[in-house]
């Protein structure tokens, strides 16, 4: 059951809410560009929980950013927090985040560990490890990006992805004050030493011919480290992996929402990617996952 929820001055952030019945919140964070469509088919292969997926750009579905209410961190991380404790159970829940729904998740988990229990992040950027050159430019580039992609007949894409994104992730050129939006919230510097939460980092490695579609897996390891050396690496924290997925590319999710739902799942329940059918190479010392 999908419950769409207008926002109140308290309450800013547009989300849907399947299976409220249910004992254990799910929170996903959905990536630049997107919106809680992104998470719809994988909420329909997690019928055992309680799923939130907030819409983080501007009012409603809509996917630009409002001047009124930009998306910038921490002031996001700090809706989210207020999100699951008005409507998680126990006022806590797993954070899943994909792309720069991964930056949002980590950031949360470092500022709020109060509210979070597990974490499954992918598609890290680690933008703040760029120049500031770079990351004046990137803006630009990915502006001219969504161009250059309308002009690619569908059916490469497709073949280039291994298959078809929905339309709902297509959607209008978004504008450059978005893309600037976007980058500023993967740049913000996260101090992963103080996340408390069992987290499990993973990073897609499978690359296109003309696409970008491999992750960082700098980025990916630096965040595990920061983890697992932290505060909490004594506790939960130190028990925190980071995986390759040699197989997937970055939106994974999308692509196989099935799959990611069955890792998701596997992650929060039992701390492990184990029988999930999905091969990973794991970084580290960390032998949890095989």
């Amino acid at each position: 059951m999908e419950n769409f929820i207008t926002p109140k001055p308290s309450d800013p952030l547009y989300f849907v809410s399947y299976d409220a019945d249910k004992p254990t919140s799910l929170l996903f964070i959905h990536g630049a560009f997107g919106s809680y469509h992104e998470y719809g088919a994988v909420s329909k292969h997690l019928p055992d929980y309680h799923v939130l997926i907030p819409n983080l750009h501007s009012y409603g579905p809509s996917t630009e950013i409002s001047l009124e209410r930009p998306l910038r961190l921490p002031e996001t991380s700090d809706l989210l927090a207020d999100l699951i404790r008005d409507h998680a159970k126990g006022q806590r829940a797993h954070v899943v985040g994909c792309s720069m729904g991964a930056s949002i998740a980590l950031d949360l988990a470092s500022r709020h560990p109060d509210v979070i229990d597990r974490l499954f992040v992918t598609g890290y950027s680690g933008f703040g490890q760029s120049s500031p050159t770079t990351r004046k430019l990137l803006p630009y580039g990915y502006w001219a990006e969504q161009g250059l992609e309308s002009l690619i007949p569908r059916s490469l894409i497709t073949w280039a992805m291994s298959g078809e994104l929905p339309p709902s992730t297509h959607g209008p050129r978004k504008s450059i004050a978005t893309c600037q939006a976007v980058v500023s919230v993967c740049s913000t510097a996260v101090v992963f030493g103080k996340i408390k939460a069992r987290t499990l980092v993973c990073a897609a490695g499978k690359r296109s011919t003309f696409l970008p579609t491999d992750d960082n897996v700098d980025a990916a390891r630096g965040a595990w480290r920061g983890v697992k050396e932290g505060e909490g690496r004594h506790g939960e924290a130190g028990m925190s992996v980071c995986v390759v997925l040699p197989e997937m590319r970055h939106p994974w999710w999308i692509l196989k929402p099935e799959l990611f739902a069955r890792c998701v799942e596997s992650w929060i329940g039992k701390g492990e990617m184990l029988g999930v059918g999905i091969g990973v190479e794991v970084l580290g010392d960390n032998k949890t996952i095989m």
